[in-house]
């Protein structure tokens, strides 16, 4: 399956899957950080990802704690292509979006709702050097994604108030 590369505290777990980057949002209360692959083992380019990935998460770890969780595309299913797991953090929200590859079509995008909020800025937070195809649809209010199969990306959202 690839080099497991780390659980991070309030949810983020990083996986490679051959060259792609996979993120899995998990259980919002762990308190530990766990590489199950011996870091001598990760090659550099890998390392460099674990590397800014625990870097990032303890840039935001306080925001976090007091955040609200929110699921904008529901819960996932066995059959979901995209999954997306959000932290509501008041003034910016914390957004990781995952695609399976389960359904097939390569170049599959998913709509993520988010009209309940002003948005003012989207940024993808990590992995800062991996870009993907993204955009606010302001007219719907919807984050408009397309990752690669087994792929994720992780957002910073910055939101003037809650409509």
């Amino acid at each position: 399956m690839g080099e497991s590369l780390g659980h991070l505290d309030y949810g983020y777990e990083f996986f490679m899957l051959g060259q792609n980057l996979y993120t899995k949002a998990e259980s919002m209360s762990s308190c530990s950080s766990i590489l199950t692959t011996p870091l001598d083992q990760i090659s550099e380019e890998r390392s460099a990802l674990v590397k800014e990935g625990i870097t990032y998460h303890h840039s935001i770890a306080d925001e976090l704690k007091s955040g609200l969780p929110f699921w904008p595309i529901g819960l996932a299913t066995l059959k979901s292509d995209y999954l997306c797991a959000g932290v509501d953090c008041g003034k910016k929200l914390y957004l990781a979006a995952w695609r399976t590859g389960i359904g097939g079509d390569v170049n599959a995008s998913v709509r993520i709702p988010l009209g309940a909020y002003r948005i003012l800025r989207v940024n993808q937070a990590y992995p800062k050097r991996l870009p993907c195809d993204y955009r606010y649809d302001e007219t719907h209010g919807a984050l408009e994604l397309r990752l690669l199969p087994q792929t994720a990306r992780i957002f910073e959202i910055v939101v003037e108030e809650r409509r």
